[in-house]
């Protein structure tokens, strides 16, 4: 029959809590300045990681830290996420008798760990306190909030209710089942299902606070938005007479405070030829012939000149009144929607950039939950084997087994670094730092730490290029691109075949070029090589891993140097990675 290992959810449980808290971090570090409670939220995370940590170093640490410390962290959590929630919905509730709580749940933690040690009593101390500071957390989220919030933080509010739940099964089940366990980490079946239902409800929670969060930066957003739009129209609008030629013979005077120009440099203009951007001539025409006509009043949208020799994006409502003799316009309504129009190409691009960090984001978790646990599942299992050898004195590959384990933690460390450098430069947190370098050298050093695993499998690595190439350039960036796409090319060349690096000096780059004459690459599968939202890794010749990572990493340093990687292949003959790098290049 199957049975789960409580050890192993319990460190699967504190993995939890330290990627929430990572998560938390950040989204703290975003919002720090923008709603208050964030401070309390994010010491929530800390204190419960912080207790988690604590207690899965019972052992190490002394026992009175790992069990009523530790505990006393994981309740206050409760206590400091209440306050953070209050303070983000504008409540500012009465914590002091919490706080007492507290110190009470201290006392007697600590009485029942030292002067009459029982753990039945602990657990059923610390379902009690939890459940207590859930509940109330679930009924201030529900209830007690601002009307216009609720819907904002109901779903924290759910969460906070399961919880609840869940300790009253729980303390149900302390009264009236079994308490003859006397180690916390022996726990039965029923602790286990406990903690691998709280680290589930603790993923869903965190998912939630963050979609609190982004729901109340949406809201002031479109708040923002509305006041602009009703700034505009009430008080910015700049009113214009036109006859039926497109002449203007009557411009308001915000023209000056809109477009830069004073009213008689606009009076008796063809506006639309002189004034119009090209482009938009005609659009502008069609519109100004709709209102005439009485088929629209307008709404046109379109670029207007500024007096600095600028574009100002207009929006034009009409009236037609050429038949009021009292007038004899068309009466234009014209709003500045610079802003507007600037605020919708920004939101595109926020929506591109969420698109790509979405992927990030799972692009990150699969290498971690997949990718990066499949090398020290062969360390451990290996190193098991290992083990049961010496044990019966049987040495007989040993060695063998060690040179798997040798094998794959080089490879986790290879993804680790990766994993890391990737990281770095989606943050923008990587220094670049380009410097004058010998591009030989580099090449030489990548080669040298290359040999022995081109030399496993028997191929043969040639280098095309003078004997002094200067290159500005950072140094360590090129290392990394250098010995990703050399080992990309080792990983798929068969045995016996050929590896070249060649250069060839252009008038304004310098391209580089990694050739193998391996397994090559269709046209689809070069498409998708570089995209974070496709997994494109296969095995290698010899059944070698990988993640990919690798070359988005290339991508991400060669476009920093403002040079372009590409890659030109062919099924059963090979491939070819190119990347260029300037001679020069600015800042800009």
């Amino acid at each position: 029959m199957f049975q789960i290992d409580f050890p192993t959810i319990f460190i699967s449980y504190l993995i939890t809590n330290i990627i929430s808290l990572a998560v938390i971090v950040l989204l703290f570090l975003q919002v720090k300045k923008r709603f208050p409670g964030t401070t309390f939220i994010l010491l929530c995370f800390v204190f419960n990681a912080l207790g988690t940590i604590l207690i899965f170093m019972r052992g190490v640490v002394p026992d009175w830290i790992s069990m009523t410390v530790a505990n006393t962290l994981i309740f206050s959590s409760g206590v400091v996420m209440l306050t953070g929630l209050q303070q983000f919905c504008g409540k500012k509730g009465l914590q002091s008798y919490n706080y007492i709580i507290i110190l009470v749940y201290f006392i007697v933690h600590f009485y029942f760990a030292y002067f009459n040690p029982l753990l039945f009593a602990r657990i059923l101390l610390s379902s009690f306190a939890l459940f207590y500071i859930f509940s109330q957390t679930a009924l201030f989220m529900l209830k007690k909030t601002p009307v216009n919030m609720r819907q904002m933080v109901r779903g924290v509010g759910l969460i906070f209710l399961i919880y609840s739940l869940i300790y009253v099964w729980r303390i149900i089940y302390l009264l009236v089942g079994d308490h003859s366990i006397s180690s916390y980490f022996n726990s039965n079946d029923s602790e286990t299902w406990f903690i691998i239902v709280n680290q589930i409800t603790f993923l869903f929670l965190a998912y939630n606070l963050i979609l609190m969060f982004n729901k109340r930066l949406l809201t002031e957003i479109s708040t923002q938005e509305e006041l602009f739009k009703g700034l505009i129209k009430n008080s910015f609008d700049m009113i214009t007479l036109v006859d039926s030629n497109g002449i203007q013979h009557y411009v308001s005077e915000s023209c000056e405070k809109i477009l830069g120009f004073k009213t008689d440099e606009l009076i008796n203009v063809p506006v639309i030829e002189s004034m119009i951007h090209p482009e938009d001539q005609k659009l502008a025409a069609k519109g100004f012939r709709d209102m005439i006509e009485n088929k629209t009043s307008g709404g046109t949208q379109y670029r207007h000149r500024h007096k600095n020799g600028n574009w100002v994006y207009l929006e034009a409502f009409g009236n037609n009144q050429l038949d009021n003799p009292a007038i004899k316009s068309v009466i234009l309504n014209v709003r500045d929607i610079t802003e507007r129009k600037q605020t919708e190409q920004s939101i595109k691009m926020n929506e591109i950039r969420l698109r790509e960090l979405n992927a990030t984001k799972d692009r990150f978790f699969s290498i971690i939950g997949h990718d990066l646990k499949s090398p020290f599942n062969s360390v451990i299992g290996f190193s098991d084997l290992i083990l049961d050898r010496i044990q019966e004195r049987d040495y007989e590959g040993v060695a063998r087994y060690a040179a798997i384990i040798q094998d794959s933690s080089e490879r986790a460390m290879n993804l680790l670094k990766n994993l890391l450098d990737w990281s770095q430069a989606q943050t923008g947190k990587i220094k670049f730092d380009p410097q004058c370098i010998e591009l030989v050298s580099v090449i030489n050093e990548v080669l040298e730490l290359s040999n022995d695993t081109a030399h496993q499998k028997s191929i043969a690595i040639f280098k095309k290029s003078p004997q002094h190439i200067p290159v500005v350039a950072d140094k360590a960036m090129i290392t990394t691109v250098l010995r990703n796409l050399v080992a990309n090319a080792i990983k798929f060349t068969n045995s016996g075949g050929e590896l070249t690096i060649s250069t060839e000096q252009m008038e304004k780059q310098l391209i580089v070029s990694v050739a193998d004459n391996g397994v090559g690459m269709t046209q689809e599968y070069i498409d998708k090589l570089f995209r974070i939202d496709y997994c494109h890794s296969k095995e290698g010749t010899n059944k070698e891993s990988g993640t990919g990572l690798g070359l988005l990493l290339c991508k991400e340093f060669i476009e920093m140097h403002k040079g372009d990687i590409w890659i030109e292949s062919e099924i059963g003959k090979g491939s070819t990675f190119k990347f260029s790098i300037p001679h020069c290049y600015s800042d800009e």
